[in-house]
C-alpha cells in the first residue's frame, strides 16, 4: 500500500522477486517518488 492509501500492489513470493513483478509494483504505485525503490 502506498502512502496516499489508493494505491497497492501484491508481492506473492516476497523472497523472490522477479523484474516483471518490479515494474508491475513501479507502474501500481505511481504516487511514490522516481527512485523509491533501490
Amino acid at each position: 500500500m502506498c502512502p496516499c492509501g489508493r494505491h497497492q500492489a501484491i508481492v506473492p513470493n516476497y523472497k523472490n522477486v522477479s523484474p516483471g513483478v518490479v515494474d508491475d509494483v513501479i507502474k501500481k504505485l505511481t504516487c511514490l517518488s522516481k527512485g523509491w525503490l533501490q
